[in-house]
């Protein structure tokens, strides 16, 4: 399954046996499914049949479809149910005298009592016909819709890539700056003491000690270890028959996490510098992944 996006929007028309049915269907970012649908009044049977045929194509995300059927030719001609007005006007009587109203009861009151005229688009018969049309263009629909965000989503992987391709050198550099790590503090610590204790010789021993205590405070060698391991998680992912947004989303919040602990636990301008552009590159690549179903 190719990575898909979460965004994109896709629409189809069908006219055939008298019916013009158009389905447009847009998609949107939203962590959990959820799909509204739209159809006229006299066709909302119709929802659940719509809705088993839109809801396994995807994963998650808002999506918003809308019907319009309309009847045209013989699916549009009226009709008169003889057996609803029947009932219809037996009703209206009896009211009519159980309430003592004056007044005739005419045939254009009973018309427009709903279900006594009837239409071919309102018929069992042409509600059916309408239904595996509109089928028919749902799947079209979401077939368009499927396609832009295939077209999406690989562009939102290349670009993931190249960031990968960014950090792995960035964590490269930072790799070889963490063994001068210590040296540069030792250079320090010893400026320090000198200009405190002038006349004091410096205890080397001591300052072995000290600069050893930094120097294990300091390795993030593990960190970097772990980064590289997320890295290689995220380009797996990436490639993977499936891609969902939520775990990558997961990797980026690790890697995110390992670049503070460098930065922290180094505790040096030039690694700083560079966790910096790297966290930078990690945000860019959490918005990309957010739109990832």
């Amino acid at each position: 399954m190719t990575m898909h996006s979460m965004t994109g929007f896709g629409q189809a028309e069908r006219n055939e046996q008298g019916w013009q049915i158009r389905v447009r269907i847009a998609a949107v970012n939203r962590r959990q499914q959820d799909l509204q649908i739209q159809l006229p009044r006299e066709f909302a049977a119709l929802e659940p049949r719509v809705r088993e045929r839109v809801l396994p194509r995807f994963s998650r995300g808002r999506l918003q479809l809308t019907g319009e059927l309309e009847a045209r030719g013989a699916a549009g001609i009226e009709s008169i149910d003889v057996e609803s007005a029947r009932t219809a006007a037996r009703q209206l009587r009896a009211i009519r005298d159980e309430l003592e109203l004056e007044g005739p009861l005419t045939l254009d009151a009973l018309l427009r009592i709903p279900g006594v005229l009837q239409t071919g688009q309102t018929s069992s018969a042409g509600v059916e016909t309408a239904g595996r049309l509109l089928e028919a263009a749902v799947d079209d629909a979401v077939d368009a819709l499927r396609q832009m965000q295939q077209t999406e989503g690989i562009a939102l992987a290349a670009d993931c890539r190249n960031r990968l391709e960014f950090l792995e050198s960035k964590l490269s550099e930072i790799e070889g700056l963490a063994p001068g790590v210590p040296v540069r503090h030792r250079e320090v610590l010893t400026q320090r003491i000198q200009k405190a204790l002038a006349e004091i010789p410096i205890d080397e021993e001591r300052l072995a000690r000290e600069i050893a205590f930094f120097a294990d405070r300091t390795d993030i060698s593990e960190e970097i270890t772990r980064a590289r391991l997320h890295l290689q998680g995220f380009r797996e992912k990436l490639a993977s028959e499936e891609t969902p947004g939520r775990v990558l989303d997961f990797l980026a919040q690790e890697l995110a996490r390992e670049f503070n602990t460098i930065s922290s636990k180094a505790n040096d301008a030039a690694i700083a510098e560079r966790v910096v552009l790297c966290k930078a590159e990690i945000e860019k690549i959490r918005e990309q992944v957010q739109n990832i179903e």
